[in-house]
């Protein structure tokens, strides 16, 4: 088996949680240890690239709550998708969200790549599924380009280390 789509935290900065007024609020009051955005990568060593995330406009988003070694945490997830999200993490039963909002509350806001630690803004991507994953999927230069096959379970276990690993699916060998 070698590692397959992931989905992984991309955090968002307390200075660009200043762009996001209320989301800033909802963190300071759970005293979240880290608020981040779940994205979707269908190749992890993608992440390598210093790709950054896009979202779907035109999307409501919801702040959940969960329980993380070194505290609270507040993940970012379409709304559509949370529950999904949330079985799939194995939470006995959905959450109700801290605070809902529109997609364009995010765009501009910088989440840090977790494998390069470059910071991206976020951006609008009308091709972000809502079928599956999280609403925010990886943007980067090099998919499809087969030069970073190698590095996709080093990522993984660095994802995984980092606390940044949110769910891993595995793909049979070629």
């Amino acid at each position: 088996m070698t590692a397959g789509p992931v989905l992984v935290k991309f955090d968002l900065s307390r200075e660009s949680l200043k762009g996001f007024a209320e989301l800033a609020q909802v963190a300071s009051r759970e005293c979240a240890c880290r608020v981040s955005l779940v994205v979707g990568a269908a190749r992890p060593g993608s992440l390598s690239a210093d790709a950054g995330a896009a979202i779907r406009p035109g999307t409501e988003y919801a702040a959940i709550k969960v329980p993380a070694l070194e505290g609270t945490e507040i993940w970012i997830v379409a709304k559509s998708l949370q529950a999904k999200l949330e079985r799939a993490v194995g939470f006995d039963k959905p959450s109700s969200p801290l605070l809902v909002f529109a997609a364009d509350r995010l765009l501009g806001l910088k989440a840090t790549n977790p494998v390069t630690e470059g910071d991206r803004p976020l951006i609008a991507e009308t091709a972000v599924p809502l079928d599956s994953g999280t609403g925010a999927v990886l943007v980067d230069n090099v998919s499809g380009s087969g030069k970073l096959s190698g590095a996709d379970d080093t990522v993984v276990a660095r994802l995984r280390e980092s606390g940044h690993l949110v769910i891993q699916q595995q793909e049979p060998s070629a």
